[in-house]
C-alpha cells in the first residue's frame, strides 16, 4: 500500500481541472486515482470500481458516472473486462518527465509495466512513455536488463561492450518465470482456480493475464440495437455501460440467446419502457436506456414482469 501519491496544484487550474468544474463526483475520483492506497507510479493498477465506490463513499453507479466523465475527458482509460485503469500523466507527476536509463527507478517501472494486462492500456502507455522510461517490447525482459546495464556502464565511463551471454540470458528468464509462477501460487485456491487479492495488494498475474472469460460487449450492443430500434442508440462502450453488461452477462443472461430474448421481451411485452405510453401533463414519452435497462434493480423488475402491459407513465 503507498503512503502517498503527489498531486500537482496546476490539478485544478489544467485543462483537466478546468473540464471537471461543476462536477464534484468526477473530482473526487480523479484525486482518488492519484492517491489511491492500490495505485503504484506508473498510475496504471487493478482497480475495480466497487474500489473507488467503497474508499469514496460514493455509491456505485455515480461512480461509474463519474469514472465515464474522467475517461471522456481523457484524465484516464479503463479496461472494464480486466478492472484496470490507467491515469495517463500519472507517471509523469509521480516520477518524472523522464529518466536517464541506468536510473533505478527505470528497474522498478519496468516491472510494473509487465504486470500490465495485454491490451489497450498497456500498448497506450508504452506509446506515451516508451521512450521517456527506456521500455522495451513488452517481452523483452533481457534486452531491459541489457540496456540498464549498458546505461550504468555509460555512467560509470565503462561501457559494457558485450551483450549478455545466451545462458545468462536464459537463466534472468527463467527465475522471471519462476517468480512469477510463485505468485500465482499464493494467489490461488488449491484447486487452482484464480483468487482475487484483497485491497491494497498487488493482483495475481494469472488475473493480469485476464483468465476470466470474455464478455461480447459488442454482439450484445448490436442486439440491443436490432431488437431495440426506437431506444437511444449507444454510439460508445463507456466504463458504466461495460461494467453492468459485465455484470447481467456472468449473473443473469450468460448467453447471446438470453439476451436476445430478454430485449424482444421489452419490445414486446413493456411498451412504457419503449415509449408507447404517453407522458402525464404533456411530457414526452418514456424510453429507457441501455444503461436502464441493464442496471441491477431495474433488470430485476422488468424480469419480474413489473412493467409489462401496465401504464407507469
Amino acid at each position: 500500500m503507498r503512503d502517498y501519491g503527489k498531486v500537482s496544484a496546476q490539478f485544478w487550474t489544467g485543462k483537466t481541472g478546468r473540464a471537471l468544474r461543476g462536477d464534484p463526483t468526477a473530482q473526487v475520483i480523479a484525486l482518488y486515482l492519484m492517491t489511491s492506497p492500490h495505485s503504484n507510479m506508473i498510475g496504471a493498477y487493478y482497480c475495480p470500481i466497487a474500489y473507488i465506490a467503497n474508499d469514496t463513499g460514493i455509491p456505485f453507479e455515480g461512480a461509474c458516472k463519474g469514472l465515464d466523465k474522467l475517461v471522456t475527458d481523457g484524465f484516464c482509460e479503463y479496461d472494464a473486462d480486466s478492472d484496470w485503469v490507467w491515469v495517463r500523466e500519472m507517471a509523469r507527476f509521480q516520477i518524472a518527465e523522464s529518466l536517464k536509463a541506468n536510473d533505478n527507478l527505470v528497474i522498478g517501472i519496468r516491472k510494473e509495466y509487465r504486470q500490465l494486462p495485454e491490451g489497450g492500456i498497456k500498448s497506450h502507455f508504452f506509446e506515451r512513455y516508451s521512450e521517456a522510461y527506456h521500455l522495451s517490447s513488452p517481452s523483452g525482459i533481457a534486452a531491459d536488463k541489457q540496456a540498464h546495464l549498458k546505461g550504468l556502464g555509460k555512467g560509470l565511463g565503462k561501457g559494457v561492450s558485450k551483450p549478455l551471454r545466451s545462458q545468462e540470458q536464459e537463466q534472468e528468464q527463467e527465475q522471471e518465470q519462476e517468480q512469477e509462477q510463485e505468485q500465482d501460487l499464493k494467489h490461488s485456491s488449491p484447486e487452482g482456480d484464480v483468487v482475487v487479492s484483497p485491497p491494497g495488494d498487488t493482483p495475481p498475474t494469472a488475473l493480469s493475464k485476464a483468465k476470466i472469460d470474455p464478455t461480447p460487449y459488442q454482439a450484445i450492443v448490436a442486439l440491443y440495437h436490432e431488437c431495440l430500434p426506437t431506444l437511444p442508440t449507444v454510439a460508445k462502450l463507456t466504463p458504466l455501460r461495460k461494467t453492468q453488461i459485465k455484470r447481467a452477462w456472468r449473473e443473469d443472461l450468460k448467453t447471446l440467446p438470453d439476451w436476445e430474448r430478454y430485449f424482444r421481451y421489452i419490445a414486446e411485452q413493456n411498451g412504457f419502457l419503449v415509449g408507447k405510453v404517453p407522458g402525464k401533463n404533456g411530457k414526452a414519452p418514456f424510453t429507457a436506456s441501455l444503461e436502464w435497462i441493464t442496471h441491477d434493480g431495474h433488470m430485476t423488475s422488468i424480469i419480474e414482469g413489473k412493467y409489462e402491459d401496465h401504464d407507469h407513465a
